[in-house]
C-alpha cells in the first residue's frame, strides 16, 4: 500500500464507529471519488492477503470496515515490509538517510534498490536529493563507485539531521502511522516519541507550566533525539546532573534522572543553541498555571458558551473539573474523528456547538498564551457533549463492568476516571480472565475494557487505561443508545426525587398562605439545625460579616476589586499590591473572573504578596459594569497561600447566581449581618 491508503486504513481502525465520511476523506486528501475507490481497492488487496474481510463504500457515502478483528489489522500494519508498503519519493529518501546513519560502512546502490523494491537508477536519482538534504546540516554523503555510499559527520550534526527528519515526519504523518513507526525502528529509537511526549506532559504537570504548541513540538523532538542518542552513547550508565539554575537545566536534569543518563555542560549549551536557532526560550515561553485563575477562566468560558446555547454549563462541576484537568495537563490533545452522539437528540447540534466554541475560544487562548488547534477545540466539544449526555433526564442509569489487565491498580484507576466523567453504576472491576464467569452470573448493560475481550451478547467498548477523548466519545455514544430505554422510577434515585417534588407541589398548593408560611419556617429551622450538625459550608467558614462591605454608590469594576482586596489586606491576608495585580489580570485576560450570573471572583497569582488564605465580599446593589458590558453585583476577593482545594467554595459561590430568586433576596439585604446570613443559609 501507499502512504494515503495506509493512513486511511489506520484512521478507520482509530475511528470509534470504524467508519469514515467519504466527503471528508475527499476534502482532506484533495482527491476525487474515483481516486478514493482506487485507494479502497488497494486496502482490500492488503486485507485479502491476510484473509481478512474488506473495507466497503456504502450508499450513505461512508467507508467502513467489515473485518471485526481490528487488532489483527493493526498487527499486520505494524509489521509491513518494504515490499508491501510502496514508498513515495520523499519517504524513500528519508529511509535511505536512516539506512546510511545506521550503517558503519558503505551501502551499495544495489542493496538499497533491492531493499526498497526499486531500480538502481531510482536510487541514483534519489542520491542527489539525499546529498543536498544532508549537506544543509554539515553531514557529508560520500560515494565510491566500487563500494557504494556512506555518511560521515560529527555527532552533533547527526543529531541536528535526525531532529529535522522527525520534524518533517511530525508535520506530514500521524504519530502512530506505519512509516513514522518504521523510521523509529530503523533508527533504533528505543524511547518512542509517544513516550517522550507523555513524559514531557508529566514534567509540565509537576511544574504547573504551559507552553505554546510550537514550543512544545520543538522541545519534544529535541528530547526524543537527545535521549535516544544519550542512551546509545553514554557509557557511564550512571545518572548525573548539573545545578538547576535555569528552566533548561531543570528540564534536562529531570529527564536525566528518569532515564538514568548523564547531563553535561555541553548538553546544556547544545539545547541553548537549538532554542536560539528556533527562536524560543523555555524559561520565557513557559506560563505557570494558577489553578484558581484557570478555574475562573474555564467557568467564564462555559458561561459564555452556555449563553449562546441557552444552557447552564458553568454549574456542571464534573464538566469544569474535567476541563481543568484536561487543559492543565495538556492531556490527549490528539488527532481523531469527532462524532457527535445522535446530535438531533441532544439540545444542540454539532454545527452550533462548533460555532460557539470557536467564537469563545479566545477566552481560553488569551490566558493560555497560544491559539487552540482544531483538535483542542474538538476535545473541548467532547467534554461538553459528555455533560449533555450525562444530564439528560430521560436516560436510565446504566450498570457497567470494568475490565482491566492483571493489575487491579489499573482497573481502579480506570474506574476513578469513569466515575469522574459518567453517572454509571460500576458493578465490578475484574481482570480479563474473569469476564466470562462474571457475565454468566450477573446482568449488566455494557463492558468497558482496557484489554481485548470477546463478549457475545453484551456491548463492549475498548479503551485505554488513561482515557483519551476518543474513549470518552465512544463511551458516551453507547451510553446514549443504551440509556434511552424504559425506566422504572422506583428503582432510580433521580426519579424518586422528582416524584417527591411532584407530591410536595400538590401538597403546598392545597395549603392556605398562613399554613404555607408556617411550613417553610419549620423547613428553615430544620436546615439551620442540619448545618449546625454537619458543619458550616466552605463559604460560611471563610466569610464573616467583618469581611463584607456594601456600597450603595455607583462604582467601577476596578474600584470593586480594589475594595475587596483592601478588606483582605486589613485582615492580614495579602500585601498592598494584591488589588492592583487582580485588576491587571482582568485587563489582560478579560472578564474571566465573572464565574456566575452577577458574581465575580477577583484573584491575583503567587507573584503577589499572599500571607494566608482569605475571602472578602463587596456588594453593589446598583450593579458594576465590567469591561464587556457584563453587570456584576457581588465582587468576591480571594487569596490562597497554600495548596488547599477550594473547588467546593467555587461551587457554592457559583450556586448563588444560579437563580434570580436567590440573587434578588441577597440584593435586598441592607446590612452586612443579614447579607451574611442570606449568603450562607
Amino acid at each position: 500500500m501507499r502512504k494515503r491508503s495506509t493512513e486511511i486504513l489506520e484512521k478507520l481502525i482509530l475511528s470509534n464507529s470504524k467508519s469514515l465520511e467519504v466527503n471528508k476523506l475527499i476534502t482532506t486528501y484533495r482527491i476525487s471519488l474515483k481516486t478514493l475507490r482506487t485507494d479502497v481497492n488497494e486496502i482490500n488487496d492488503f486485507l485479502a492477503e491476510a484473509k481478512m474481510s474488506p473495507a466497503k463504500l456504502n450508499e450513505k457515502e461512508q467507508l467502513f470496515l467489515l473485518e471485526k478483528d481490528f487488532s489483527k489489522i493493526q498487527e499486520r500494519l505494524d509489521y509491513m515490509d518494504t515490499y508491501s508498503y510502496k514508498m513515495s519519493r520523499e519517504e524513500r529518501q528519508i529511509y535511505i538517510i536512516a539506512e546510511l546513519l545506521m550503517s558503519e560502512g558503505y551501502v551499495t546502490m544495489q542493496n538499497l534498490a533491492k531493499e526498497l523494491n526499486v531500480s538502481r537508477n531510482t536510487i541514483l536519482n534519489d542520491f542527489e536529493t539525499v546529498k543536498d538534504y544532508c549537506l544543509a546540516f554539515q553531514v557529508n554523503v560520500m560515494m565510491k563507485s566500487s563500494k557504494g555510499i556512506k555518511i560521515e559527520c560529527e555527532q552533533k550534526d547527526k543529531e541536528n539531521l535526525l531532529m529535522q527528519i522527525f520534524h518533517d515526519l511530525e508535520n506530514d504523518y500521524m504519530e502512530k502511522s506505519f512509516f513514522h513507526q518504521l523510521i523509529q525502528r530503523k533508527l533504533d529509537m528505543n524511547v518512542s516519541l509517544e513516550m517522550v511526549k507523555n513524559d514531557f506532559r508529566e514534567y509540565m504537570e509537576e511544574q504547573h507550566m504551559l507552553l505554546s504548541e510550537r514550543v512544545f513540538c520543538y522541545t519534544i523532538i529535541y528530547l526524543f533525539v537527545f535521549l535516544n542518542q544519550k542512551i546509545k552513547n553514554d557509557k557511564s550508565k550512571a545518572a548525573s546532573k548539573l545545578t538547576g539554575e535555569t528552566a533548561s537545566d531543570n528540564l534536562l536534569n529531570w529527564f536525566a534522572q528518569k532515564y538514568e543518563i548523564s547531563v553535561t555542560k555541553s548538553d546544556i549549551k547544545s539545547f541553548g543553541r537549538y532554542m536560539k536557532q528556533h527562536d524560543f526560550n523555555i524559561g520565557s515561553e513557559q506560563k505557570e498555571i494558577n489553578d484558581v485563575e484557570l478555574y475562573g477562566i474555564i467557568v467564564y468560558f462555559l458561561q459564555m458558551v452556555g449563553e449562546d446555547v441557552n444552557c447552564s454549563l458553568q454549574t456542571d462541576t464534573v464538566l469544569i473539573e474535567s476541563l481543568l484537568d484536561h487543559i492543565r495537563t495538556l492531556k490527549n490533545w490528539e488527532d481523531y474523528d469527532f462524532e457527535m452522539p445522535l446530535s438531533d437528540e441532544l439540545p444542540i447540534s454539532k454545527e452550533i456547538l462548533e460555532k460557539t466554541v470557536e467564537k469563545n475560544s479566545n477566552i481560553l487562548e488569551r490566558y493560555l498564551g497560544y491559539p487552540l488547534t482544531k483538535e483542542m477545540k474538538e476535545s473541548i466539544m467532547i467534554h461538553i457533549c459528555a455533560a449533555f449526555v450525562r444530564n439528560l433526564e430521560y436516560l436510565n442509569l446504566l450498570e457497567v463492568l470494568i475490565v482491566c489487565p492483571g493489575s487491579m491498580a489499573t482497573g481502579k484507576y480506570l474506574e476513578a476516571q469513569i466515575k469522574n466523567y459518567f453517572d454509571f453504576r460500576v458493578a465490578d472491576v475484574v481482570p480479563g480472565r474473569k469476564v466470562e464467569e462474571f457475565l454468566k452470573n450477573n446482568k449488566i448493560d455494557f463492558v468497558i475494557s482496557a484489554v481485548n475481550i470477546k463478549t457475545e451478547n453484551i456491548p463492549c467498548v475498548k479503551v485505554h487505561a488513561q482515557l483519551t477523548m476518543n474513549d470518552i466519545n465512544a463511551i458516551q455514544n453507547i451510553a446514549f443508545l443504551l440509556g434511552r430505554k424504559e425506566v422504572k422510577p422506583e428503582n432510580e434515585k433521580r426519579y424518586v426525587q422528582q416524584h417527591f417534588l411532584d407530591v410536595m407541589k400538590t401538597f403546598l398548593e392545597k395549603l392556605d398562605m398562613e399554613k404555607r408560611d408556617e411550613f417553610f419556617e419549620d423547613v428553615y429551622k430544620l436546615m439551620e439545625s442540619k448545618i449546625q450538625n454537619t458543619g458550616k459550608s466552605m463559604l460560611a467558614q471563610m466569610l464573616d460579616p467583618s469581611r463584607i462591605r456594601i456600597t450603595f454608590d455607583k462604582i467601577t469594576w476596578e474600584q470593586g476589586i480594589l475594595q475587596a482586596a483592601d478588606i483582605l489586606e486589613k485582615k492580614g491576608c495579602v500585601g498592598t499590591d494584591y488589588g492592583q495585580k487582580a485588576v491587571e489580570n482582568v485587563k489582560e485576560y478579560g472578564d474571566y473572573i465573572i464565574i456566575s450570573k452577577g458574581i465575580a471572583l477577583a484573584h491575583a497569582g503567587k507573584e503577589s504578596e499572599i500571607y494566608k488564605d482569605g475571602l472578602s465580599l463587596v456588594m453593589c446593589p446598583e450593579g458594576i459594569e465590567f469591561t464587556e458590558g457584563n453587570i456584576v453585583y457581588l465582587v468576591f476577593g480571594f487569596a490562597v497561600a497554600g495548596e488547599k482545594d477550594y473547588l467546593k467554595l467555587f461551587q457554592e459561590i457559583i450556586a448563588l447566581g444560579k437563580t434570580q430568586k436567590k440573587m434578588k433576596e441577597i440584593l435586598q439585604q441592607k446590612n452586612v449581618v443579614s447579607l451574611y446570613h442570606s449568603l450562607v443559609f
